[in-house]
């Protein structure tokens, strides 16, 4: 639960009046709900002190606000009321109490992806675009080269047009429909 009564016991006479410290640890914020019902049921606990009373609060993450809020005198009533919004005395918790969004950087990250996207991609297309009348004459020794292996390649028994049609294309990307008959005789088949 997050709440741990501790007794020291060195087997000597107790104080009469030792100091009594409440240890509360984290938990986010549902831990921290939580942990009001353990300080509720705790304070009905105690005889002749209230959690209110005690000498020494110390807390961690979540655990931290409700001692505070303890040392300052809060009772776990009052906190179980603030958390149902019935508190006369304190406004309900609400999300912004404890999460404060970055909208700054939620606004500059996109902007900056699509400012980075639209410097980018310009420029990718003019140099495409610019190397466009040069694919032709770059892809042909290439194209001419598996043509004739693939012709080569012919079986014996094949009769009639072995290449009926011929497209070539990069993975995802337009093809380019070829002639066949214009491709055969270009290789002199």
């Amino acid at each position: 639960m997050g709440l741990t009564l501790i007794r020291k016991s060195e087997g000597v006479r107790r104080k009469r009046n030792p100091t009594v410290a409440l240890v509360l640890a984290g938990g986010a914020v549902t831990g921290g709900a939580f942990k009001v019902g353990g300080l509720k049921a705790l304070d009905d606990f105690l005889v002749g002190r209230k959690v209110t009373d005690l000498d020494l609060y110390v807390g961690l993450s979540a655990g931290s606000i409700l001692a505070v809020s303890l040392a300052g005198g809060i009772t776990p009533d009052e906190m179980l009321k603030v958390l149902e919004g019935t508190s006369g005395k304190f406004k309900q918790l609400a999300p912004g109490h404890f999460y404060n969004p970055n909208v700054r950087e939620f606004i500059e990250r996109p902007a900056r992806f699509f400012y980075d996207l639209f410097s980018y991609v310009p420029g990718v297309a003019r140099d495409f675009l610019q190397g466009l009348p040069e694919l032709p004459r770059a892809l042909a020794p290439s194209a001419r080269a598996f043509l004739r292996e693939l012709m080569r390649s012919r079986p014996t028994a094949a009769k009639g047009h072995y290449v009926r049609s011929l497209t070539i294309s990069s993975t995802m990307g337009p093809g380019i429909t070829l002639d066949p008959a214009a491709v055969t005789a270009d290789l002199g088949h």
